[in-house]
């Protein structure tokens, strides 16, 4: 595990383990999202562990970042992925929370120092966050595809299932990493209207958080993400009903809601013209 750095070995008492990294793998921000509203909902956060490695992140791609006050030279933030010991206020067990930008290189050997890491500090389930674009409808429940080291897991959750073959991010790469390990692995997967995917979700977010909780027993209270999912709704409603073109559009994506399109090449322009809206001030 040379390129991890211990900041801190805490003993921990079955720890579950929730995964979700920005990049290509999280679509609307759902899972970097969910991610970010437990460590804000936190009341207490202790950095464990940390990969900045340069041998991982290609620097033009994944920038670090300046901090500049009164044009006074702070330093440099360098993308890091982070592994955090959260505490809840409305749960006592132990939770980590991975979180950072998808790297670019050596993913193997990524996968596995995290893997090692995960076995020191004895996690029993590890769940990780994604999100991607489909052909669906933001009136409908956002849809969570689900891929689990156990078939028993999927179907005592009654979760939803994907026979995807296709290319896949760091998300799919350490969930096979978790579960080739003999780790408790469940990757839960937000699917993303096309026409929202620019902007941050906090509906998929929500869901995620929904079905990690029910799935892992973890109490987080989701009243902040309930209230900010509502307000969005309400501002794609207002969209939807300044524009026939979209509503019928909407319709009939409505009555295909079994059929999740990954990328579709449609709606465009219908894109172009909810983005706008989002964009507006109120």
């Amino acid at each position: 595990m040379k390129s991890l750095n211990w900041h801190e070995k805490p003993e921990l008492h079955e720890p579950t383990v929730l995964v979700g990294f920005s990049g290509w793998s999280d679509a609307a921000d759902a899972a970097s999202g969910a991610v970010g509203y437990l460590l804000e909902q936190a009341t207490q956060i202790t950095p464990i562990a940390s990969i900045t490695s340069e041998d991982f992140f290609d620097f033009s791609q994944t920038r670090p970042e300046i901090h500049i006050s009164s044009g006074v030279n702070q330093g440099i933030a360098w993308p890091a992925i982070r592994l955090n010991l959260v505490r809840l206020p409305d749960w006592n067990g132990d939770l980590v929370v991975v979180d950072g930008p998808e790297p670019e290189f050596r993913w193997p050997t990524l996968t596995d120092d995290l893997v090692d890491a995960f076995h020191e500090i004895d996690a029993t389930s590890i769940v990780l966050f994604g999100s991607f674009v489909g052909r669906i409808a933001h009136t409908l429940p956002v849809p969570i595809m689900a891929v689990a080291s156990d078939e028993g897991l999927l179907r005592e959750n009654q979760l939803l299932t994907t026979d995807y073959e296709g290319p896949t991010g760091i998300v799919g790469a350490l969930n096979a990493a978790c579960s080739s390990a003999g780790f408790s692995t469940l990757g839960l997967w937000a699917a993303i209207p096309h026409y929202l995917a620019a902007n941050p979700n906090p509906r998929a977010m929500k869901a995620l958080l929904e079905i990690a909780s029910d799935v892992t027993e973890i109490s987080i209270n989701l009243d902040v993400l309930e209230a900010e999912s509502v307000d969005f709704h309400r501002q794609i409603e207002a969209a939807v009903a300044a524009s026939s073109d979209l509503s019928e559009y909407i319709a009939g994506l409505e009555d295909d809601a079994d059929d999740l399109i990954m990328e579709p090449e449609a709606g465009e322009r219908l894109v172009n013209e909810i983005e706008r809206f989002l964009r507006e001030p109120d």
